[in-house]
C-alpha cells in the first residue's frame, strides 16, 4: 500500500501554489505541452486533502 505524504506544487508560472496530501497511487500523463516537455504528471486528490496557498491567477497581473 502506498504511503501518504504531503507535497507542494505550483502551476508552471508559479502564480498558483498549493499543498496536497496524497499517496500518489495513480498518476497520469496529460496533454499540457509544457508539462510534457518537463516530464510532469497529473494526480487526483480529495478536496479536503488540498490546500490552495495563493489566489488563482485572475488574468490581469502576474
Amino acid at each position: 500500500m502506498p504511503e501518504t505524504k504531503r507535497y507542494s506544487g505550483a502551476c508552471h508560472r508559479w502564480a498558483v501554489r498549493f499543498d496536497v496530501e496524497t499517496d500518489l497511487a495513480m498518476v497520469t500523463a496529460w496533454n499540457c505541452p509544457i508539462c510534457a516537455i518537463k516530464g510532469l504528471n497529473l494526480a487526483f486528490a480529495a478536496a479536503e486533502a488540498f490546500t490552495l496557498e495563493t489566489t488563482p491567477f485572475d488574468g490581469r497581473t502576474l
